[in-house]
């Protein structure tokens, strides 16, 4: 019976781990956004002083001026990356999907067929339980490896 757990607790550690893990990419990918966001916008701020500023020569203007363009074209080339890769995802071009139909259906080393067994034999555990409680043997003491106090 222990075994059966254990399987259970493997699988439902590995989904839990798998989409952990996916959080965790798209919290990455996020923060590379945000932070070439903010830098573009702390470039359109120079650029809008450095416009409005007299005493600066065109160069510094130019100079101001070539960083957000610089700060645009980053953060246009991550957003169009990311486009890129969720149409190639939902097109197909990328890796294809895992197929169901093997014997590991879900990646974490247990097979289908072990899991419905695993499943009949829990079924079956707990129905010859309930007969056992209805036919009145409830008052024997069930037979378990105990240790003398």
């Amino acid at each position: 019976m222990q075994k059966k757990e254990n399987k259970e607790l493997d699988v439902a550690i590995e989904l839990f781990n798998s989409e952990l893990e996916k959080l965790r990419d798209e919290k990455k990918v996020q923060d590379i956004v945000r932070k070439a966001e903010r830098e573009k916008a702390s470039a359109v701020q120079e650029l809008k002083e450095a416009e409005s500023n007299p005493e600066l020569s065109d160069e510094e203007k130019e100079t101001a001026k070539d960083k957000w363009i610089e700060a645009d074209k980053n953060l246009k080339q991550l957003l169009a990356g990311e486009n890129e890769a969720d149409t190639e995802a939902r097109d197909g071009d990328s890796d294809p999907p895992d197929i169901i139909d093997e014997p590991d259906v879900l990646g974490c080393g247990v097979s289908l067929e072990d899991m419905q067994e695993t499943a009949k034999e829990d079924k079956q555990d707990s129905d010859q339980e309930v007969i056992e409680d209805a036919s009145g043997d409830a008052g024997e003491v069930p037979d378990t490896e105990q240790e003398p106090s």
